[in-house]
């Protein structure tokens, strides 16, 4: 039994587990091209299937006919009675015979169940149970184990055959010869030309498996074994690599009796000796070899795929990036719009306070009287009065309110149709991109809907909350007011205030720019609204909530398109891939080189 795996496969296998992608699989995080995955998933499975079988010994299987007499010479080659032997057709299943520390026996069921025994008890099972049809189908595989030192080399597997009273064992044979390495034909020397055995021994031939013509029960013809071995070698030359006569009853009488003289004649010898000389003492070289080659076109394929996926991360990270660059842009139009409308909202609420003013708070008569009298008091509080109602009273909380309502309802309804744009964008994008190229299967090539993701996404952001009233307390603080409630700036009222008092002048001059004077100052009054308030803090508002919708919609983009991953860690992702297949090349090329360049290591166990 071999006991040592070559060293570059377990470089192999060290530099496969390292996959950037195998490792988001296997920490449990969602990756951004899921239909490759089950793909990567085999590549260390198939890998591990290669380890383990180099650790194993050679395996032949004996096929044949109906009563070719199989089942003896399995018996015969292990040098015990472990395959049942019936005058009728014996083997129906598959029974594999392999070493192992002590006697056992398992037999599994199609339907999963398992019964375990000494070889003696499930060999009298099966025979017991021979005619019983139901049970014999559901026969799957029988697996003995003996501590015979020839099955540390080789193990024998015993099958119903190509050409079996039933369909059903046929195929569990065709099965199983992808798992041997090389197949016995026993052919019964009673009906040699009277069974065409060609089209079986092709689909065998097919398979790439060595074949071995064993022309069994010699002992039951008059024809010598030499004439029935050339005539069989003429005859299947081209499907089989030798041909050997033997009959196994006798060799298994011989070693019954220790009869080494019927051994010998049975011929179970030179088939011994063939199969040491051609299978046994070449099976790590041929078995090397044949693991070198599948093991590189497995690294090809892990290549193949991961550049696949990179090339699928790629084009999602410059989606993301073209994505964020849109809303971007969609935002600068935005926030452009929303600041033109507040200052014409501005604008217009500042020219109806003057309006009012200049015609209600200060009517020429109520001037000629204050001129009159030199008592600017009553004036004086009169005007307070209604500067505080237009920009701290109820007049300005009300333009407040509604100025706050109608920034959040544009900003809204643009938001939406943004959303519902960039949603079908993004839909024809992939679908278009899933059509012209079949390979592309991008999870996000879904059809797009009305109530997308886009705009399920900004649902929270778009209806709670406001954009301007918190800015109000930012007003507050930029005007330099103590109280939180005041809303008046100081500077109007002090330039109105102390004009008034200014003016005290007896000439009709100052009645008549009176107006000009009070709308000019609401004008400076303005302009301090907008250097002190609106562009420190009611701007940056706005900019705040066009930044938390282009988060939710770019979250939106990002579930929807490659499972929740961002712009910049899908580009982290191609980097790592990147460097993983400057790993496998380097394995690759080793390989390619010369495998014997890595020592071999001992396998575990």
């Amino acid at each position: 039994m071999k006991s040592h795996t070559p060293g570059w496969m377990r470089i192999v296998s060290d530099v496969v587990a390292q996959s950037p992608v195998r490792r988001l699989i296997q920490d449990g995080r969602p990756a951004p091209e899921p239909d490759l995955i089950e793909s990567l998933k085999k590549i260390p499975r198939q890998l591990q299937a290669l380890e383990e079988h180099l650790a194993k010994p050679l395996r032949l299987a004996v096929l044949g006919e109906v009563k070719s007499g199989k089942s003896t010479l399995v018996n015969a080659l292990v040098g015990e009675d472990v395959a049942p032997v019936d005058v009728l057709e014996a083997t129906r299943w598959i029974m594999e015979i392999r070493h192992g520390s002590t006697a056992s026996a398992r037999l599994t069921m199609s339907d999963g169940k398992v019964q375990e025994g000494t070889p003696e008890e499930i060999a009298r099972l099966l025979h017991e149970r021979r005619t019983d049809e139901d049970f014999v189908a559901r026969c799957e595989h029988v697996a003995v184990t003996l501590p015979l030192p020839s099955l540390s080399r080789l193990h024998l597997v015993d099958t119903p055959g190509l050409a079996t009273v039933t369909e059903s064992a046929a195929e569990r044979t065709r099965r199983y010869l992808q798992e041997v390495d090389a197949v016995l034909w026993v052919l019964n020397a009673n009906h040699l030309g009277q069974t065409d055995v060609v089209e079986a021994l092709a689909d065998v031939a097919r398979t790439g498996k060595p074949v071995i013509a064993i022309v069994n029960r010699i002992d039951e013809v008059d024809a010598e074994p030499a004439r029935l071995e050339e005539y069989v070698q003429a005859q299947l030359a081209e499907y089989v690599q030798a041909v050997f006569a033997t009959s196994a009853f006798a060799a298994r009488s011989g070693q019954r009796t220790q009869n080494p003289a019927l051994i010998d004649q049975s011929g179970l010898g030179r088939l011994m000796q063939y199969v040491y000389d051609n299978f046994e003492l070449q099976a790590d070289d041929a078995q090397l070899e044949s693991v070198r080659w599948q093991a590189l076109s497995l690294i090809h394929s892990d290549r193949s795929l991961h550049e696949q996926y990179a090339d699928r991360v790629l084009f999602l990270a410059d989606e993301a990036d073209n994505f964020v660059r849109q809303l971007e842009l969609e935002a600068d139009r935005i926030r452009n719009e929303v600041e033109i409308h507040i200052w014409n909202e501005l604008n217009r609420y500042t020219q109806s306070v003057s309006y009012r003013l200049d015609q209600e708070a200060i009517p020429r008569k109520v001037w000629d009287r204050v001129r009159a009298t030199v008592d600017a008091t009553s004036y004086e509080t009169e005007l307070r009065q209604k500067l505080e109602e237009a920009f701290r009273g109820h007049d300005w909380q009300s333009f407040v309110d509604d100025l706050d309502k109608s920034v959040h309802a544009r900003l809204k309804s643009e938001w939406e149709s943004v959303a519902n744009r960039v949603g079908a964008s993004v839909d024809q994008r992939f679908q278009t991109l899933h059509e012209q190229n079949a390979e592309r299967r991008h999870n996000a090539a879904r059809p797009s809907s009305v109530e997308n993701d886009f705009l399920q996404e900004l649902r929270d952001t778009l209806f709670t909350g406001t954009v301007i009233g918190g800015a109000v307390a930012g007003y507050s603080a930029a005007t330099g007011v103590a109280a939180a409630t005041t809303f008046v700036p100081p500077v109007l009222i002090a330039i109105l205030a102390a004009a008034v008092l200014r003016t005290i002048a007896k000439s009709s001059e100052t009645s008549r720019n009176l107006g000009a004077f009070l709308r000019d100052s609401i004008k400076e009054a303005r302009q301090g609204i907008e250097r002190r308030w609106i562009r420190p803090t009611v701007l940056p508002a706005v900019d705040a909530f066009n930044r938390e919708v282009m988060k939710s919609l770019t979250t939106a983009f990002s579930r929807r398109t490659c499972q929740g991953w961002s712009a910049a860690g899908l580009k982290q992702l191609y980097r790592e891939i990147d460097r993983y297949l400057l790993q496998l090349d380097q394995v690759r090329d080793e390989i390619r080189k010369g495998y014997s360049a890595y020592p071999s290591q001992p396998l575990a166990g």
